[in-house]
């Protein structure tokens, strides 16, 4: 691929994103915002704490048939 489309490619998934809306990829998959809540993180030595809420990116490759 050409530098030019792997530009266009990547601004397309940024975009998509960013408004939390699934990129579609045809040929490749599809790349996600999945959200994972607030969670008690292990104990360690009678450290205990949360780690906080975060946004995670998931890809899902297409089916190969």
């Amino acid at each position: 691929m050409s530098h030019i489309l792997d530009e266009a490619i990547a601004a397309y998934v940024r975009e998509k994103l960013k408004q939390k809306e699934v990129a579609e990829l045809p040929g490749i998959g599809t790349i996600t915002v999945a959200h994972e809540t607030a969670r008690d993180r292990a104990v360690a030595k009678g450290d205990a704490g949360t780690l906080p809420p975060k946004d995670t990116i998931r890809f899902t490759p297409e089916a190969q048939s």
